[in-house]
């Protein structure tokens, strides 16, 4: 089976790989060009005839594929992003995969950012904003054939091996889908689909368990509304009263029990399945703040248990979970009566153990003035609730059908914000188009390489800094944990402890630009879409403990800041990237610091320095000649 994480999302392919996609990347592979361009070298071309060298491990980091933009131009008129046309899928590159988490090695949502584009207008033509399209597709799948026919002997790439293999992404659509063409075309799907039975088979299981549990639902309603036909009180012979563990009444079907527990078994082989269907669900989602949702991923089971005595009726909600950093129950339960009269009270609630500083209960609002829609936990919390509850009743759709939500993606229109065009905003139009064959509007032309070049400044500033004073410290913050990352990585293969022979890194242009500023390469050009950086690490054959490092950008050998050869050892690339590297701590550190607050400040008052002084000699330039 697949796998991608989140923070880096890993995609994971058997037992034991990862693909993980991470904020920052790299790469390095022998001489494969970018996407747009195919040149390749000889490997045994690298340096001194004299080096008898051994490829150890290849690392490679590429910008995603082309894809659709994410910013329109307001007051021109579109062009269509047909989802039939242009956003067709890649048939050769199509294989089942599951995204986890770097951090956990668990599947995991989508990323926050991913939903907000999937909430936005849709392009003309159908399709959604920063999307890969079928050229994009094409792209990354022609990435992934060079670098098969660049290293397969090397490498042994002929037969997947998820214990060599290694593959890293951000947790966004376009990044985690060029990471699977880029792999589809190194591996082939045959090989890749052979992994995937297990998944096959978890789905399918699911799939009959949700089946068989609608149509014994279906009969239990037919049977209790025969019942009550007959009898305001009592229910026949197929559906009875019983009480359960908790001595509480609840309304017992046998062949619904059986259905119940089947569905339960199955959910059981999914991870954080009731997670993914309450936050995809119309109504829970809204109400489900970010701590919330983090408490939500424990939650293991949701049963949804139906009552009635003589006088009153209702619904019993029952959550299971695992143990969590937030509260020591294990099972939590609120039962929800219908009056007489109509209303609805919490006849019963289970008293939530919080731990220390972890409560998620809102303050009361008559106190706290709030009087917004209450959330999941709050709502576990209060004893009268509204006539209409929409939680309860978003609850036991989520129970009676949890597939018609799980994995459903709501692509509802936001028009709540709007932003300004900036150069960056006009450029990442303007390249869309230009790179599906469309031209942009005449009146643009002109400005084009002024888009271009500020686009690309105000790119670099925001990934680096826009002062020197502080370059070093926002390019480590971009980019350092990746750096950190392949150090490990590659020190790891040196010394045989890791033997992951190939390492994807699927990433942006932002991260690009960080990437190729830390090594020195960055030359003002914006990183074309599925643009690769190679990073090849080689063993002295002759002297083992003698490594060597080369670095390919779109094909070509580089040469590092501060480096006078291609074929550099590994201690001077070290001494390039060690002063840009960044544990996970030092960043968090950093992060809950003054310290960038401090950084500005002081550029702040240098800045204004520098203002004065620009103040003064454009006085002095704009003074008329004999003044």
């Amino acid at each position: 089976m697949y796998k991608v994480l989140w923070n880096a999302s890993v995609l994971a392919t058997g037992a034991a790989t990862s693909i993980v996609f991470f904020h920052t990347f790299q790469g390095f592979q022998r001489k494969s060009v970018l996407a747009e361009s195919v040149v390749e070298s000889d490997v045994t071309s690298v340096e001194e005839s004299s080096l008898d060298l051994e490829l150890r491990q290849v690392q490679v980091f590429f910008r995603h594929g082309a894809r659709t933009p994410l910013h329109t131009l307001e007051g021109f008129k579109q062009v269509s992003y047909d989802v039939d046309l242009v956003m067709r899928p890649h048939l050769l590159s199509l294989f089942p995969y599951e995204r986890i988490s770097s951090h956990s090695g668990l599947p995991i949502d989508w990323s926050p950012y991913e939903h907000r584009l999937r909430r936005k207008d849709l392009l003309s033509g159908g399709a959604i904003c920063g999307q890969l399209t079928s050229y994009g597709q094409e792209q990354m799948y022609n990435l992934g054939l060079r670098i098969r026919d660049t290293y397969r002997e090397q490498l042994d790439l002929s037969t997947f091996n998820p214990n060599q293999f290694y593959v890293l992404s951000t947790n966004i659509t376009r990044t985690v889908e060029s990471a699977r063409c880029v792999i589809a075309g190194i591996y082939g799907t045959d090989q890749l689909k052979d992994y995937d039975e297990a998944h096959d088979i978890q789905q399918k299981d699911l799939e009959e368990a949700q089946e068989k549990f609608s149509r014994a639902f279906e009969t239990h309603n037919k049977k209790s509304s025969s019942s009550s036909s007959s009898s305001s009180t009592c229910l026949n012979n197929s559906v009875s009263m019983v009480y359960n563990t908790e001595r509480q009444p609840v309304t017992y079907d046998k062949q619904l029990y059986e259905s119940i527990q089947n569905r339960n078994d199955a959910v059981d082989k999914v991870h954080r399945f009731w997670h993914n269907v309450m936050t995809h669900h119309p109504t829970l989602g809204k109400r489900l703040p970010k701590e919330e949702l983090k408490a939500l991923l424990h939650l293991r089971q949701l049963e949804v248990e139906e009552f009635q005595t003589k006088f009153t009726s209702g619904f019993r909600f029952k959550f299971h979970f695992d143990s969590n950093p937030h509260f020591y129950n294990k099972k939590i339960c609120k039962e929800v009566t219908v009056q007489p009269d109509g209303s609805l009270v919490s006849s019963f609630v289970t008293d939530i153990k919080w731990k220390k500083g972890r409560s998620l209960k809102k303050l009361d609002s008559s106190k706290s003035g709030d009087t917004g829609p209450l959330s999941l936990f709050s709502w576990l919390s209060v004893k009268k609730l509204e006539v209409f509850d929409p939680i309860s009743q978003a609850l036991k759709e989520s129970w009676r059908d949890p597939l018609e939500f799980y994995q459903h993606v709501s692509y509802k229109m936001d028009h709540s914000t709007t932003k300004k065009i900036n150069f960056v905003f006009l450029y990442d139009d303007m390249k869309a188009r230009l790179t599906h064959g469309w031209d942009f509007p005449k009146g643009l032309q002109e400005f084009f390489g002024n888009t271009v070049d500020n686009g690309t400044l105000m790119m670099y500033h925001a990934m680096t800094g826009r002062h020197e004073r502080e370059r070093q410290v926002v390019t480590s913050l971009a980019v350092g944990r990746l750096l950190t990352d392949m150090v490990n990585r590659a020190e790891g293969a040196m010394r045989g402890v890791n033997p992951q022979r190939l390492c994807l890194y699927s990433s942006h242009d932002s991260t690009m630009v960080s990437l190729l500023e830390s090594l020195g390469l960055w030359k003002n050009v914006w990183p074309p879409f599925g643009a690769d950086l190679r990073l090849e690490i080689y063993q002295d054959k002759n002297i083992s403990t003698d490594f060597y490092v080369r670095v390919m950008l779109l094909g070509e050998p580089v040469k590092l800041r501060g480096q006078d050869k291609e074929l550099i050892r590994w201690e001077n690339f070290r001494k390039v990237v060690d002063s840009y590297s960044i544990s996970q701590e030092d960043f968090d550190r950093i992060c809950a610091s003054n310290f960038l607050k401090e950084v500005a400040k002081d550029l702040l008052q240098h800045e204004e320095g520098e203002k004065l002084e620009a103040k003064k000699s454009k006085t002095i330039s704009e003074t008329p000649a004999g003044m």
